[in-house]
């Protein structure tokens, strides 16, 4: 009559910390984002930029994508195992937040009018090194 529930098919050396960190940042950074753009307005008074909101909507647009990205590193790291590079475990939770900081870095150039594909590329490219460079780095102890 009634199904059990699935689990969360996780490996032996895996841990559910990224799921958790990863809903509870994205539920937080959408929860920010929307009330900082329908409720504060990124001016004030006098005219001038807002400078708080503008940092606290991209602290909100951080969390929101790189909980995001966590959650979806997280599950592609489940289909294909061999995503998450040697030895290293639990890498979802770095891999979404580059991806927020990403995101971020590209809002902020767009922001004072600098974003264009070579700057964009960029920003990717360059993190994507540092994300290979973790993944292949030997660790001492």
């Amino acid at each position: 009559m009634f199904r059990r529930r699935q689990g969360l098919n996780l490996q032996p050396r895996e841990s559910r910390a990224p799921i958790y960190i990863g809903n509870c940042l994205f539920l937080a950074g959408t929860v920010m984002v929307l009330y900082l753009g329908l409720a504060v307005a990124p001016f004030t008074p006098d005219g001038q930029d807002d400078i708080q909101a503008i940092a606290l909507m991209f602290l909100g647009l951080f969390m929101t994508v790189g909980g995001l990205g966590t959650l979806l590193a997280h599950k592609l790291h489940q289909q294909w195992p061999a995503l998450r590079g040697r030895g290293s475990r639990d890498v979802s939770m770095r891999q979404g937040l580059l991806l927020g900081l990403a995101v971020c870095l590209m809002g902020i150039m767009a922001l004072f009018d600098l974003l264009d594909f070579a700057v964009a590329g960029s920003i990717l490219f360059l993190l994507g090194l540092l994300e290979t460079f973790l993944q292949n780095r030997t660790e001492t102890t």
